[in-house]
């Protein structure tokens, strides 16, 4: 399906990966890539796979120009699923997504407004006017999506620090587990296979409107998968063309550093998944980390970064180290397998 949807390759490093959507009953301590020897038996979410084959059966229930919603399931209260696919320059994609989506963001915006409260919510637009935003791109996506609402929601006055507030959410809320396996732990054709445990909660509903989306630029960039919210280009959970899984994972997470000029953890994760360009996976995780290394962090944790077939690591940052925020990379041990 993802073959379709974003054009993965299917080259040896990548072919046979396997994403999967997992719940979890309970949650480990540990760092995001599990040792070998302990195994786990996810209960898969049925939305997932539902999204899957409905998709399969139909050519979309909305379009727009550069974007197209292919399977939607909400219910009364816009809780549910959507999946859609944008395309073409970052401007149109960011508007095209806001033109399917523009009612659901327009509450995300008002529910985080509601949430932080004055004066907190002018100091969280404060900072995110002077945070580090990668790619450079996604200002143009930013751009879009203004443009949009001006448009079909003139009198919510929406800019860009409103998006870039609701984006930043997954820095502020604790984010989910995640694992991944290979080699003895799979079985062929399936080379890797990396989950992601939705098991915490949100107090803002528009968290519970999943949001799959399919990123599909025109200018020879990684195309990805993001599993967000509406309005979101930032990343908790993702997937690019390489079969990499990026998202943000908390234990012990290092608290906030809220001084200006600094990169919002959730937009590092995206930076993480788009930076790569090479078909040779052995050298991202490295390129990755080293470039994430010149950024101050605002918000401490993991980023995980799940390069199939054991290329792939935790990267852990915490804003108040000495050295680079981005201070310690964990890879697979050969102990574990």
């Amino acid at each position: 399906l993802l073959s379709r949807w974003v054009g993965w390759k299917e080259s040896a490093g990548t072919a046979g990966t396997a994403i999967t959507m997992v719940a979890s009953s309970g949650s480990r301590d540990g760092s995001g890539v599990e040792p070998g020897g302990k195994t786990m038996k996810p209960r898969i979410r049925s939305a997932w796979y539902l999204a899957i084959a409905v998709w399969l059966l139909t050519a979309g229930v909305a379009s727009a120009q550069n974007g197209t919603i292919l399977v939607q399931d909400l219910n009364a209260s816009n809780q549910g699923y959507t999946v859609m696919r944008v395309w073409g320059t970052h401007y149109e994609m960011g508007y095209a997504q806001a033109n399917l989506l523009g009612d659901y963001i327009v509450v995300a915006v008002d529910e985080i407004k509601d949430l932080a409260g004055e004066p907190d919510y002018s100091s969280l637009r404060l900072l995110m006017s002077t945070a580090v935003w990668k790619p450079r791109e996604i200002e143009d996506e930013f751009d879009g999506m203004v443009a949009s609402l001006a448009v079909t929601h003139p009198s919510a006055a929406i800019d860009e620090l409103d998006l870039k507030v609701i984006n930043t959410y997954g820095d502020w809320g604790y984010a989910c587990r995640s694992h991944i396996c290979w080699g003895r732990y799979v079985a062929p054709p399936t080379k890797t296979l990396a989950t992601r445990r939705l098991d915490f909660g949100s107090p803002a509903p528009s968290a519970h409107h999943h949001v799959l989306t399919a990123w599909d630029p025109g200018d020879g960039s990684p195309r990805w998968v993001n599993l967000a919210w509406p309005g979101a280009v930032a990343v908790v959970t993702g997937v690019n063309e390489f079969g990499t899984l990026a998202s943000l994972h908390d234990y012990n997470s290092t608290g906030a550093d809220l001084s200006l000029g600094r990169m919002p953890r959730s937009v590092a994760a995206r930076h993480a998944l788009t930076f790569p360009s090479s078909a040779d996976l052995s050298t991202h995780l490295s390129d990755v980390f080293a470039e994430l290394q010149i950024y101050e962090i605002m918000t401490g944790g993991f980023v995980n970064y799940y390069t199939p077939q054991g290329r792939g690591g935790v990267m852990t940052a915490n804003p108040y180290q000495a050295g680079p925020d981005f201070h310690d990379l964990r890879v697979p041990q050969q102990a574990w397998h």
